[in-house]
């Protein structure tokens, strides 16, 4: 009996000793500011010692028990009261205690994509601006905004948490924010009077593909061997750290904060007299990932020798280098004369004054740093590399052969440069590479951890890095909002997104971003989405159209319609419905007329029409009974029509809510 005492008591004591020195874990989502979904039974979830008991308690009364299982983890499901707060969650296990404060509960929305979300209220530069940035971050102060951002990481397997804070809407914080969730936001708001957060988790030039989950991917047509690649960039990327770790490293946003100074080589490789014979030839414009420098993102010099004939005015001369991906720090003779060292600025055209006293008759040698991030890389663009005149004409052709040289590896947030001992030449290469464009390596660390916290839908603004893909987005894109509804487990939540606005693409191919917005339109086919147009807020010739306002604005108007029952409020444009072909004559009928159809303009634009061959012809158009009428001299016996089939369309067909119609072909 004495013996069995003093197990019980040895057990008490140890059973004591791990709750009282059980550290509370949390994922980053559940801090200070969060704000959790009302009505509802929040999953609330973290880690500590197995086999401890966990008490849950908040400021509206609610307090529950559980364990953590063998692996530490517990989760419990906290009934959440109507909008309000703030509130407190207090977490104990043993002596150690979490407290969560300043909690509000209202409308919880993720919000993901590529560049179009990623881009913040205060736009990306001068050159890349949100409309009326300055006036909206001033006025922003409501508690009742908040965002969490995800930081962005790319990860082989399901991360179990990510990095990111929540945020309140003001001045200090709102210009970060992602602009077209935050006006999202604030029209919910204004209209709900509840509070509203949103979890931002974005990366600018992705593909759908890297947002999806690897057990859904694998079901697409040219993905079937996603999970294979994973595996083996895994094992080779496991061989490129133990590489890399002999080699000078600096972390990438501090280098950023620092203008990425490298003094050494900045000094030698900028100079015109520094002698590159040893360095290897690239032809330019170009994707260096298209030449040879495949799967890397790094820091790449390039230099070019050219002459100045005798006798030719060297004032008033500018450096056209097009488009570089991503920045660039660029010399001549040793001069600096122009950078560009922000991110975001991958389809910006580079225009560099020369001062007159720079250049000079005879060689002359001009030297890029280019950094390049992710994407891929390098100086290219559709125009030739030249030095110009004040009138645009060129006065030396730089395009052709440059030197080049890699000087550092950007990997996992950091910059590795190469040395004589540890050269480029040595850097262990594979045939598949992890990137951020890989299938699932998103999903996997920006969308799996913020699962099952609990959202009331998501919105989503991504398609221009699918371009040129739009039959396999066809399966693809539903694919991806199947993988996140079925992880969610709670039902077909509301998918509201946002179809590609009006640029030019390409010069070669004039349809295939509208290709790629007839895909989105065709996935209006699958239960509780929307889609929002954007055929008459956009900019050919910026693919950063700055105009968010207006974006987040039309899909809190489908949020407002279709998930909070305001049947008042038309959410939507035109779609296509089905066409009857009469004679000669097209006649297409539409859903969401809202009170009726009408053209801003002279006549209906972008409508054409084709027979049997497929060859088609721009139509004639007219609105009559809520109906189109197309037909053209041309086309005798049509049979196919399409609206809107340009890369660069910006039709002039709407509703009378000023709605836009979205393109579309019959099939």
């Amino acid at each position: 009996m004495k013996r069995y005492y003093l197990l019980l008591i040895v057990f008490t004591l140890l059973v004591s000793c791990t709750n009282k020195n059980s550290e509370i874990i949390l994922p980053s989502l559940f801090s200070d500011h969060m704000v959790l979904q009302q009505n509802t039974n929040a999953p609330i979830w973290g880690w500590a010692t197995p086999g401890v008991s966990i008490k849950l308690s908040t400021s509206w009364d609610i307090v529950m028990k559980t364990t953590t299982d063998k692996d530490g983890k517990w989760l419990v499901e906290i009934p959440t009261p109507k909008y309000g707060g703030p509130y407190q969650i207090s977490i104990s296990a043993g002596d150690s205690i979490k407290t969560i404060k300043d909690v509000l509960i209202g409308e919880v929305w993720l919000a993901s994509g590529q560049s179009n979300m990623e881009m913040p209220v205060k736009g990306w530069g001068a050159e890349m601006p949100i409309d009326s940035s300055a006036q909206e971050i001033a006025s922003s102060d409501n508690y009742q905004i908040r965002m969490f951002t995800v930081q962005r990481k790319k990860s082989y397997n399901s991360e179990k948490d990510c990095i990111g804070e929540w945020k309140d809407s003001n001045p200090k914080n709102t210009g970060d924010f992602s602009a077209t969730a935050y006006f999202f936001a604030k029209n919910l708001h204004k209209n709900l009077k509840v509070p509203i957060g949103i979890i931002h988790s974005s990366w600018g030039g992705t593909p759908a593909e890297a947002w999806t989950s690897k057990e859904f991917v694998s079901k697409v047509k040219g993905f079937e061997d996603a999970d294979k690649k994973l595996i083996d960039s895994k094992i080779n990327q496991e061989k490129i750290t133990v590489w890399l770790n002999n080699l000078k490293k600096i972390d990438f946003d501090e280098a950023l904060k620092n203008s990425f100074k490298d003094e050494k080589n900045d000094k030698e490789y900028s100079s015109g007299n520094f002698n590159d014979s040893d360095w290897k030839e690239m032809t330019l414009p170009a994707y260096w990932e298209t030449k040879q420098l495949q799967n890397f993102n790094g820091l790449v010099w390039f230099r070019k020798d050219f002459n100045i004939p005798k006798g030719t005015s060297l004032k008033n001369l500018k450096l056209y280098l097009g488009k570089i991906d991503d920045m660039d720090e660029t010399y001549i003779n040793g001069k600096k004369i122009g950078s560009q060292l922000k991110t975001g600025f991958w389809d910006t055209e580079r225009l560099y004054p020369i001062d007159d006293q720079i250049l000079q008759e005879g060689k002359n040698t001009i030297s890029v740093k280019v950094i390049d991030n992710y994407g891929g890389g390098g100086i290219y663009g559709d125009k030739d590399i030249a030095i110009i005149n004040n009138k645009n004409k060129t006065l030396v052709n730089l395009s052709g052969k440059w030197k080049y040289k890699p000087v550092g590896v950007i990997t996992d947030g950091n910059i590795y440069f190469f040395n004589k001992k540890n050269p480029f030449s040595e850097l262990p290469k594979s045939t598949y590479s992890l990137s951020e464009h890989s299938p699932s390596i998103l999903y996997n660390a920006m969308i799996a951890p913020l699962v099952p916290y609990t959202i009331k839908g998501a919105i989503w603004y991504q398609g221009e890095s699918n371009v040129g893909r739009a039959k396999q987005y066809e399966t693809l894109f539903p694919t991806m909002i199947k993988s996140w509804r079925k992880v969610w487990d709670i039902g077909d939540f509301p998918f509201y997104y946002v179809q590609i606005a009006p640029y030019n693409y390409s010069k070669t191919d004039t349809t295939n971003a509208a290709e790629l917005r007839f895909a989105q339109f065709l996935s209006l086919k699958e239960n509780n989405v929307g889609m929002v147009v954007t055929t008459d807020i956009g900019d050919v010739n910026d693919i950063h159209p700055s105009n968010k306002l207006d974006v987040g604005k039309r899909l809190a108007l489908w949020a407002l319609n279709k998930t909070y029952g305001n049947n008042t409020i038309v959410y939507s444009g035109p779609l296509f419905k089905d066409v009857e072909f009469k004679k000669n004559k097209a006649i297409i009928s539409f859903t969401n007329i809202s009170s009726g159809l009408i053209c801003k303009g002279n006549e209906l634009n972008y409508f054409e029409i084709a027979g049997n061959d497929l060859k088609f012809y721009k139509a004639n158009a007219k609105i009559e009974n809520d109906k189109v009428i197309v037909w053209s001299a041309q086309v005798k016996k049509p049979l196919y029509v399409r609206f809107g089939w340009k890369n660069n369309a910006e039709p002039n067909f709407f509703n009378k809510s000023g709605l836009p119609g979205s393109p579309f072909q019959n099939q």
